[in-house]
């Protein structure tokens, strides 16, 4: 029976091998058995059957194979520190010439990065390198070390990625459309201009990768980036590839991620309510595995939705909120929503002092362009001479970088700063397109003035709440008092509504609410 076991494991016959294997207790072949069949089945979503193979060897439950497995399991489910754990426990279990050392360091290492450890996942992918036995593995520890270092912002990070280019091997196209991957996130990073060609090669390359992990990796990059830069159409159809695969494979974090990336999608479009609901859900999920990531990006994405919602006391306070450990580039980006709740909600002091601390933590272009259009918004509500400008650069920064979602809040936080854009008719083609995305911008377009078809349903809920008020003759600041918001907040709220409803005082306003339309006890 061994005999047939082993024939049947050299011709991949994984089921027959195992049905042998189990029913005869074979259990020296189980090993050499994990050996051959555990990564051709993950690869092709078969995580019921190898849970099942793992647990004949409950009396081993030590052996390196076997914990290997198990760490593979956790990672595909979306448990990253005990996929860390136990792939670092095999690594230690494992002699330095064992064949499987390099596995188990290169899934710690992945574990960790996806967990948002990036300190802890350079240390493995650097270990993963000193076990790598040929070309092949070195090429992939240092492309998972870049993109642990690339969420450090380690100065050394492109020059590691150009010298990773040069040992790829021609023929290698699976790990050339990692480098890709690298690439772009090192564009993010360092705050360089997105090579979206580059990334449409990558992806038409996707069919060369056999690792699963490494192309839903790409796909889920790919699409935000897409979505960012307002290619919206494209990056639903890589979407819609993510999650047909995502299922086949039973990759349960991927949904999540996919999840992450159409909140984006309904941020950028103008879908505040889609938005909401979907930020709730990933949110829930993000909590039941405890993923870090994606916790924190609730969180900043909460914070912007809730700016472009005319919420700014609410968004300051969302942005707040405790997380988990998480990438300082996603700090960074917390401290920039912020500084533009700040900015849009009349704060203009503490916007600023927001903006310079988040440009201080990280250079990612998210951060950049986010600071810069808090700037912008502080600069217009106050009526400064340079408010034109620096909406300008502010959008400029948009457009070069392909970020185009901080802006776009931004508008809808402080309509004026689309407004003032098309009164200066130097942007007008780029502020077209951009309208023709987030179609809930264009009243802005007529040459320099809103337009005046704004209606009750084209403000917020706030900013109804605020209108309702002003029709029965309230003042900012009872106002103020009688919603617990600050008067500079109300003023805002007052100037969004005005230009909004395109009228230039608060009487022509207070006709555009319906009749009774009365605020909410309080």
């Amino acid at each position: 029976m061994a005999r047939m076991a082993v024939t049947l494991i050299e011709a991949q016959k994984w089921d027959a091998a195992f049905s042998l294997i189990e029913r005869y207790s074979l259990t020296e072949l189980h090993g050499r058995f994990l050996r051959e069949a555990l990564y051709p089945a993950l690869a092709s979503g078969r995580t019921a059957s190898v849970k099942r193979w793992l647990t004949f060897d409950a009396a081993h439950p030590s052996a390196a194979i076997t914990a290997l497995g198990r760490a593979e399991i956790a990672y595909r489910e979306g448990r990253f520190a005990e996929a860390e754990a136990i792939a670092d426990a095999a690594s230690h279990a494992l002699g330095s010439d064992e064949e499987m050392l390099f596995a188990a360091l290169f899934l710690a290492g992945r574990a960790a990065h996806t967990g948002t450890m990036p300190e802890s996942a350079l240390a493995h992918y650097q270990a993963a390198r000193r076990a790598a036995r040929n070309v092949d593995e070195e090429c992939r520890a240092v492309l998972g070390e870049i993109g642990a270092a690339a969420d450090l912002e380690l100065p050394s990070t492109l020059d590691l990625l150009s010298a990773v280019r040069q040992r790829i091997p021609r023929d290698r196209l699976d790990l050339m459309t990692v480098w890709i991957s690298r690439s772009l996130w090192c564009d993010a990073r360092f705050a360089r201009p997105i090579d979206l060609d580059a990334g449409r090669w990558g992806y038409q390359l996707l069919s060369q990768v056999n690792d699963p992990i490494a192309r839903t990796a790409f796909r889920n990059l790919f699409s935000y980036m897409l979505v960012q830069a307002g290619a919206v159409d494209e990056a639903r159809a890589v979407l819609s590839a993510q999650r047909e695969e995502a299922e086949s494979l039973r990759l349960t974090f991927v949904e999540m991620y996919a999840d992450h990336v159409d909140a984006l999608h309904d941020l950028v479009i103008g879908d505040l309510e889609s938005a909401h609901e979907r930020l709730e859900r990933l949110e829930r999920s993000a909590l039941a595995s405890m993923d870090n990531f994606l916790l924190s990006n609730v969180i900043s994405f909460r914070t912007r939705l809730l700016v472009a919602c005319g919420r700014f006391d609410d968004a300051v306070a969302t942005s707040y909120s405790s997380h988990g450990p998480t990438a300082k580039t996603t700090i960074a980006e917390i401290q920039a929503s912020r500084a533009l709740a700040f900015a849009c909600g009349g704060r203009g002091r503490e916007a600023i002092a927001e903006a310079n601390a988040s440009a201080n933590t990280s250079q990612a272009s998210e951060v950049l362009v986010l600071g810069m259009a808090a700037v912008a918004v502080v600069a217009i509500l106050e009526a400064h001479p340079d408010a034109p400008r620096l909406a300008e650069e502010a959008l400029s920064a948009a457009l070069y970088h392909r970020v185009i979602e901080p802006f776009l809040t931004a508008c809808r936080g402080c309509p004026e700063l689309c407004a003032i854009l098309f009164r200066s008719q130097a942007h007008g083609n780029d502020l077209r397109w951009l309208t023709s995305i987030a179609k809930d911008l264009a009243r802005f377009e007529p040459a320099g003035e809103p337009s005046a078809s704004g209606t009750w349903k084209d403000l917020s809920p706030r900013e109804q709440e605020v209108l309702s008020l002003v029709a029965l003759g309230m003042s900012n600041r009872e106002i103020a008092r009688h919603l617990y918001i600050s008067n500079a907040t109300t003023k805002v709220h007052v100037s969004h509504i005005l230009a909004k409803l395109g009228v230039r005082s608060r009487t022509e306003a207070a006709l555009r609410a319906p009749p009774r339309a009365t605020p909410p006890a309080q």
